[in-house]
């Protein structure tokens, strides 16, 4: 079966293999190609990038050799890290972003790609003009190594162009947004006697945290980031105000001249052949596919990080903050402002922001001098990564202090049972498409999809749209809390909402119809037994609906251990946490 790798810009017939469609296997890029694909009668697999899940049987080579690399990319043969900017790795800074979606997305998709073209054998690989360089330079180095004839589609859109890894990441109110600052009370110097400064960045998993710190009389809160435009529900929000940097703060010549320098050792180091045999993948060379990544980093990415150094050094020898506060480590403004706190002798402290629905390779939020987990079992999990047990405390999820605060509306007489179904960023059609097939084959039911904040409704709506009407219906703009206190049943992938419906009492479906290797607590004995398959799933709902839906079964185990106890006093038990920090030195290493 040969082998067609699709762009992005769609499937428009006629195709140049002729009426051999049958023979035919098509690479998607994304959900509404995969959906376009099989309108067309053409067999398709997702081969997307942006999913962040990998098969159980490619876990082991895939992300640890991304681990690897986001470690070692930016060092020479010596073992010399050649990105130092003023006593800063740069590439550390970058490490968790590379890892995910540098090394991620690439090596996914070389993964997918290696596998299928092993086990269909094919004889010719039909290559779309409009995939991403790295994307064709992988195609090519899989039809070299596996003795493939390549043909290229001509005409066609010009090939994508990879955003910029830091223009996502870097665009924080330190240096723009002024308008944004305008709402908040712009008052500067020092704050009087017996206050504390604390600097942070805002997620909104820990918001309940952020909105106790800006009720506290003796503490003076300043954002580093912008927290949406639920600010403005948070108590004593007029409080809070953003960090700035000088106007004369930035990337001076002597900078300029050091990044220089930086990408000619880069191009020196990376021209050895012993340098690029680092990014093979059984027996894959794929250094073309990971050369103009990495070179747009160090031209393009670094700059922008040498510049938010610049400035956000300035700003905090101006503001002196007591402590800095990040909810993960994982994108360069967080990482940044830790490694410059630290050279400052400033505590910082890390409040984890969720729960991973994928097994951890130790590369994320581990940074901060002192880590706030949500319950005891994530203390054990981020001490087998190697972080010190003495500098973990585990304050329960923030979340559990509004939760312990409302109440599940009583389901009136004859209404139908509401169902919740939690979108987490995996495959459409695979996992959503055949849940609301199954869910729409019960009577007496509405079916809400809810997306996940960072998701467009665009796709879904494509995808999905035969199946949503009058009994289903997609919601990206309600607040998951209000949609969980009407819920009578959660029905999701490994996600936040799992643990909320359980600490509100509502029964939860846990989902896992791709198959994927899961963590705990979402694997192993702790009693939430996802589904993994259209069969099972449709005999789970059987025991549930349409009109039996029962009290949800005895999580506490669960619930005590990997978030805590829903007594309302999370946020307390943080700030105390944070109040003793202030009071300390911080490490120095």
């Amino acid at each position: 079966m040969d082998l067609f790798f699709a762009d992005a810009s769609g499937l428009h017939p006629p195709f140049p293999w002729g009426s051999r469609g049958s023979d035919i296997l098509v690479l998607c890029p994304d959900d509404v190609t995969l959906w376009r694909c099989g309108s067309l009668g053409l067999k398709g697999v997702l081969a997307d990038e942006e999913v962040p899940f990998i098969g159980p049987g490619s876990w082991d080579s895939v992300v640890g050799h991304c681990a690897r690399l986001a470690r070692s990319w930016r060092l020479d043969a010596e073992g010399r890290d050649f990105t130092l900017y003023k006593g800063t790795s740069l590439g550390y800074l970058m490490e968790g972003l590379v890892w995910g979606v540098t090394f991620g997305r690439l090596y996914k998709f070389a993964d997918t790609a290696l596998r299928l073209a092993r086990e269909h054998r094919p004889q010719t690989a039909w290559l779309a003009s409009g995939l991403h360089a790295h994307k064709k330079a992988l195609v090519e180095s899989l039809c070299r190594s596996e003795g493939i004839r390549l043909e290229r589609l001509r005409p066609g859109p010009p090939a994508c162009r990879d955003p910029r890894l830091t223009s996502d990441f870097c665009s924080w109110p330190l240096m723009q947004h002024r308008w944004k600052r305008r709402i908040l009370n712009l008052g500067r110097g020092r704050p009087r006697a017996g206050r504390k400064r604390v600097l942070a960045s805002s997620y909104y998993t820990i918001e309940p945290l952020i909105a106790a710190l800006g009720a506290e009389k003796d503490i003076d809160p300043v954002f580093y980031n912008w927290p949406g435009r639920r600010l403005i529900g948070m108590p004593g929000w007029r409080r809070w105000r953003f960090l700035t940097s000088p106007k004369d703060s930035g990337l001076g010549a002597d900078g300029t001249t050091r990044l220089k320098e930086m990408l000619s050792r880069f191009q020196e180091v990376s021209s050895s052949r012993r340098y690029q045999s680092r990014f093979e993948l059984e027996g894959l060379d794929c250094w073309e596919a990971a050369r103009p990544r990495l070179s747009r980093i160090v031209s393009e990415d670094f700059p922008v990080l040498a510049d938010a150094l610049e400035r956000l050094s300035a700003a905090l020898d101006e503001e002196k903050p007591d402590l800095v506060l990040v909810p993960y480590d994982g994108s360069p403004p967080e990482r940044l402002l830790i490694d410059l706190a630290r050279q400052r002798g400033i505590p910082s402290a890390l409040m984890l922001h969720g729960i991973s629905a994928i097994p951890r390779p130790g590369i994320e939020d581990i940074g901060a001098d002192h880590l706030l987990v949500w319950g005891p079992a994530l203390a054990d999990a981020y001490v087998e990564m190697g972080f010190p047990r003495d500098r973990i405390t585990a304050t329960g999820y923030p979340m559990l202090d509004v939760l312990a605060r409302d109440a599940r509306r009583p389901r009136p007489a004859g209404r139908p049972v509401r169902v919740l179904c939690v979108s987490s960023c995996g495959p459409i059609e695979p996992t959503f498409g055949t849940a609301l097939d199954i869910l729409r084959s019960f009577p007496g039911i509405e079916v809400t999809l809810k997306l996940h904040p960072g998701e467009s409704p665009e796709p879904y709506s494509k995808v999905l749209a035969k199946r949503l009407d009058g009994r289903c219906r997609l919601e990206w703009r309600k607040p998951m809390a209000d949609l969980l206190l009407d819920a009578d049943l959660v029905v999701s992938p490994p996600s936040g909402a799992v643990f909320e419906a359980l600490a509100l009492g509502i029964p939860v479906v846990l989902l896992n119809l791709a198959g994927l290797r899961l963590p705990p607590p979402y694997s192993g004995n702790w009693g939430l037994d996802p589904v993994c398959s259209a069969s099972a799933l449709k005999a789970r709902l059987e025991e549930l609906l349409p009109d039996r839906v029962p009290r949800s079964v005895d999580h506490s185990r669960v619930l005590e251990a990997f978030i805590g106890k829903p007594d309302g006093g999370c946020a307390r038990r943080a700030i105390d946490v944070l109040r003793s920090l202030m009071n300390k030195e911080a490490p120095t290493s």
